[in-house]
């Protein structure tokens, strides 16, 4: 999935780590590092930022059992909704525990990369999987990309079609209308794209993504409002999208989408055919479609923001599949569609730990790769892929 560097032998390796050829090299492999620490150390403030939001709507601390004799018995928490507090002042679905499991993501982080630090993987991480953490979300995006577009590549090869990316949006809405917003346009869009007799004549499968931000521009009209809008992958037959192409174009579905929306005040969407792909063999499209839920810059802004945009994406549906998009998911869970994944060709050679320790980050472990682990990575490669897909599916 990355560019192909040379191998290097085993005796420059160790020379290159411990520093012996050189100051230049020395000097570009502690950069490297340090770029690595920056980055987490970056993602952990953010991380703890997170942490202390839910906390400040949450102050409660943690109740343990007194039966300590009993081994069975295990630690009891309170749901922190149990507070007596306006309800404008809280998170929903909220514990402690959650808290604590947010609290200690990210305090071991284990990567390999190349002989030329150009390359690096996550290997190990205590992560908390929560969808507002931003370094959850960064790795959970990479998976989504992954899948995606090899359930893409399938469809192309499998059924003949054309892929499309769709997006649908409209006005700005206050704080207090965006969970009733996102609500209410889910059962719209269903309608409009899914049960929509014309729609349904050229389009034969759909997977669609939620995604909200929020206007912080001083200047601008809608200051302080967020914008929920509907990313969409549509799958349309080759010949079909020959003979209906007026209904792919941007006037018409603006039309149809006003009509729908009840909205004449919308004045833009955009569909566009899947064509270019990147250096790692992914569709823009893709990796538009799987970016995030919500920027962290954006609700991590300040509580307000933030308690607006958990109450309002908590427990909502990120994926929407359907028709041919939801065979290949199923397809791509079972492992079927393994050969689309695309290969991985990159010679990884060291294994470097980093642990969070006294608001900081240290190397705990720097060490070549064993010839083992490296056989074992590159076979399972495909096989982790598909597993962390479906571990992120029941989260």
């Amino acid at each position: 999935m990355s560019k192909i560097y040379p191998k290097v032998d085993k005796e420059t390796q160790i020379k290159y780590r411990k520093g012996e050829l050189g100051d230049l090299l020395k000097k570009h492999r502690d950069t490297k590092l340090n770029d690595i620490k920056s980055e987490l150390i970056d993602y952990k403030s953010k991380n703890l930022k997170l942490v202390n939001y839910l906390k400040y709507f949450n102050p409660v601390e943690e109740l343990y059992n007194e039966l300590t004799k009993n081994k069975k018995s295990k630690k009891s928490y309170v749901r922190l909704n149990d507070i007596d507090k306006k309800s404008s002042d809280k998170v929903s679905n909220v514990t402690v525990k959650t808290i604590a499991k947010i609290e200690m993501c990210m305090c071991k982080v284990s990567y390999i990369t190349d002989f030329h630090f150009e390359n690096k993987k996550i290997i190990e991480i205590n992560r908390c999987n929560n969808r507002f953490c931003p370094m959850c979300s960064k790795i959970l995006s990479s998976y989504y990309a992954l899948a995606y577009q090899s359930v893409v590549d399938y469809l192309i090869d499998e059924y003949k079609v054309d892929i499309y990316f769709l997006t649908l949006t409209y006005p700005n809405v206050s704080s207090n209308d965006l969970e009733k917003s996102i609500r209410e346009d889910s059962r719209l869009l269903n309608n409009f794209l899914v049960k929509n007799k014309t729609m349904k004549k050229v389009v034969v499968g759909i997977l669609g993504k939620l995604e909200t931000t929020y206007n912080n521009d001083r200047k601008s009209k809608s200051y302080k409002t967020y914008h929920p809008h509907y990313h969409y992958l549509i799958a349309v037959p080759k010949n079909i999208a020959k003979e209906n192409c007026w209904m792919l174009e941007k006037d018409y579905i603006l039309q149809r989408w006003r009509e729908y929306k009840q909205d004449d005040s919308i004045t833009q969407v955009d569909i566009r055919k899947l064509k270019h792909k990147n250096e790692y063999g992914i569709h823009t499209g893709v990796l538009e479609l799987t970016k995030y839920i919500a920027k962290d810059s954006n609700y991590l802004i300040n509580k307000d923001v933030f308690a607006t945009f958990y109450n309002s994406l908590k427990g909502k549906r990120q994926y929407r599949p359907s028709g041919i998009f939801k065979d290949a998911i199923k397809k791509f869970k079972n492992g079927e569609l393994n050969n689309y994944i695309k290969d991985q060709y990159v010679d990884y050679v060291y294994k470097i730990t980093y642990s969070h320790i006294n608001s900081n980050y240290e190397i705990k472990e720097f060490r070549d790769l064993t010839e083992e682990e490296k056989v074992i990575i590159q076979l399972s490669y495909k096989d982790s892929i598909v597993k962390q897909f479906n571990n992120s599916e029941q989260d």
